[in-house]
């Protein structure tokens, strides 16, 4: 692997763990870069994406880490003692994929403090925006031994010049242009409490509507193309008709009946089409987003989060309630021109809010729980269902590891399925005859990896489509699986 390939492959996942925590992209990539020699060590390659060098003991007993599942791999590596090389036997964390290792180390610099209910160690750090002052912090507090560390990364970010992948990220602060006094005054909410956000798109095609409230139906916000946030219904005066209804067979999708107009925010947003038709449907691939929209959706429903005590899984999208397509490109996550996907946008929410809102602090969970909780995150990804990540394997993650069947049956064998979680005579029908072995290639292979997951069992990764390796023969305990067994995973 050549030194650009490495950045093309890790640069991506960078992006987003650097992000979602306030830390350079640049000193992230450089620091894999300098820590594998490129991609070349064996922490670094498929099966343990340790890129960063994170030791099992990291100050432990000071912060709970969101990413690592307790897998461990033991090596020689150099250490610098008074200045002097030697070599130690040491014990290093094996993740999921590239970006949960990533995303384990920019949680450390996060959470991890000196002492236990001491300070943090490194959190003053994030947000830093010179790439010497933050490699340095780091480096100087105690992350490396080698007092060459932070010379060493600043050249690597300057001969790949890596600060690219600085801009444009930068936090944004917006302003809301209050027009409830426009609108008349909507219906109690007759006692709810609001514990929901939905995301909408205003289905008009570059067009712009910031008077959402007419007769009761519409949004409490609506963002623009340009990123102008309007306010057009107080959430606390009452409700909107936004997320309600049947459509599409909506007692199906996740949210049904639990999220409703009277308990949840809604926020349209401006949309724009590569077409001059304002007849375009609503499953068209022609829909996207700018990014002026998303970011500053993204910062809206942060503040919206803290205001109302919302918790990041309680962000959906209007296609979770009911299953219209909307909105169409967080549903299609087609990443048509500007349009990120609907996981890049709650990332971006999830910046927002762990930089410039109230403290983020999930959930914790027992390594077991973690294991299940990276297989629900990979559903959700696989099938575009949402479904709580809550490290328990129950009804609805087992809907959607069904979901994940149907679809890979989908892809591979052209089955025709309705992908709606439910193993009937069609879903049966369509598994007979198949088997995935060993060595294999192809989607209905991703959809085993992640219920293995789901089922407490780890695959070591999940790819799209996915290769059947040793990982997941050793979590089925077979190299080879009929289609009526893969049915028996989820049965």
């Amino acid at each position: 692997m050549t030194e650009k390939q490495w950045i093309d492959l890790i640069a991506g996942d960078a992006q987003k763990a650097a992000n979602l925590y306030g830390y350079l992209p640049s000193v992230l990539i450089a620091q894999t870069c300098q820590e594998t020699g490129y991609g070349r060590t064996d922490l670094s390659q498929e099966g343990i994406y340790n890129t960063v060098g994170m030791k099992k003991e990291l100050l432990n007993s000071t912060w709970k880490s969101m990413y690592w599942l307790g897998d461990t791999y033991t090596k020689k590596t150099p250490e610098w003692y008074g200045g002097k090389k030697a070599y130690i036997t040491d014990v290093f964390r094996v993740y999921p994929s590239y970006f949960d290792g990533l995303a384990d180390y920019c949680q450390f610099m996060h959470d991890a403090r000196y002492s236990v209910g001491g300070e943090f160690k490194y959190r003053d750090l994030l947000g830093e925006t010179d790439p010497w002052t933050l490699i340095e912090g780091v480096r100087s507090r105690g992350y490396c031994t080698d007092p060459n560390y932070s010379t060493a990364i600043m050249k690597i970010i300057k001969k790949h010049n890596l600060t690219q992948y600085d801009g444009g990220e930068k936090f944004m602060k917006y302003t809301i242009k209050d027009i409830t006094s426009e609108n008349t005054a909507p219906r109690s909410r007759d006692g709810y409490s609001i514990d929901w956000i939905v995301v909408h798109y205003l289905g008009v095609p570059n067009a712009d509507n910031p008077y959402l409230y007419g007769g009761g139906y519409g949004g409490h916000y609506y963002v623009s193309r340009a990123g102008e946030i309007y306010k057009a219904v107080d959430p606390r005066e009452g409700v909107v008709w936004h997320c309600g209804g049947g459509l599409q067979g909506s007692g199906g999708h996740a949210y049904y009946g639990i999220c409703k107009n009277f308990n949840s925010i809604g926020i349209e947003c401006g949309v724009c089409a590569d077409t001059s038709s304002h007849d375009l449907s609503g499953d068209s691939d022609l829909w996207y987003f700018t990014t002026e929209t998303q970011d500053a959706c993204a910062w809206l429903v942060s503040q919206l989060m803290e205001e109302y005590d919302i918790a990041l899984d309680h962000v959906i999208r209007h296609y979770d309630v009911t299953g219209k397509i909307c909105p169409n490109p967080y549903v299609l996550n087609n990443k048509r021109n500007t349009s990120w996907t609907w996981d890049e946008f709650k990332l971006r929410v999830a910046s927002y809010h762990l930089n410039g809102g109230a403290s983020f602090e999930p959930t914790e969970l027992t390594p077991e729980q973690r294991v299940v909780a990276t297989g629900q995150r990979h559903s959700v990804n696989y099938t575009g269902h949402v479904i709580d990540c809550d490290g328990v394997y129950g009804k609805e993650s087992r809907k959607n590891a069904i979901r994940c069947l149907q679809r890979a049956a989908n892809v591979d064998w052209n089955a025709g399925l309705s992908v709606d979680g439910v193993i009937g005579a069609k879903t049966r029908k369509a598994f007979e005859g198949h088997f995935i072995k060993r060595g294999e290639c192809q989607d209905m292979v991703t959809a085993v990896e992640i219920i293995m997951y789901m089922r407490g069992r780890n695959p070591n990764g999940v790819e799209v489509p996915g290769v059947f390796g040793a990982g997941l023969a050793k979590a089925l305990g077979t190299e080879y699986i009929t289609g009526a067994e893969i049915l028996k995973l989820v049965d």
